[in-house]
């Protein structure tokens, strides 16, 4: 059974090209914001947390601190366009957060990230 990754990004497009970029290797459920990702998080089971930074309504971080209080085992990611900054060091810093990676993200990269924090 393919362990189950839930990607938060506000953009079809990137949650289009991450599903498909994935799907040999996981069950890839996409949601389009954070309130839509808190509302599968409480009804379905993940095994990691991949979500965009800056989304209208919920940042990335908000919502990974949101997850983590529903199930403080999760592994979360960010993907952003944005610079690493200091708020990413702090959830870093906090163990919110396995990892960082900035669009555009290398595949191989992520998908290692992935694997691990599922292994």
């Amino acid at each position: 059974m393919k362990a189950r990754v839930l990607y938060v990004d506000d953009e079809v497009i990137n949650t289009f090209v991450f599903s498909k970029s994935y799907e040999n290797d996981f069950d890839i459920t996409t949601a389009r914001s954070g309130e839509e990702a808190i509302a599968k998080l409480k009804d379905e089971r993940f095994d990691v947390l991949v979500t965009d930074m800056r989304m209208p309504g919920m940042t990335g971080l908000d919502l990974v601190k949101k997850a983590k209080e529903m199930n403080a085992d999760l592994p979360c990611f960010i993907i952003s366009g944005y610079p690493y900054d200091d708020e990413i060091q702090k959830a870093m810093d906090d163990k919110l957060l396995l990892a960082f990676f900035s669009k555009p993200y290398d595949s191989t990269t992520v998908l290692n990230a992935l694997k691990e924090a599922v292994a």
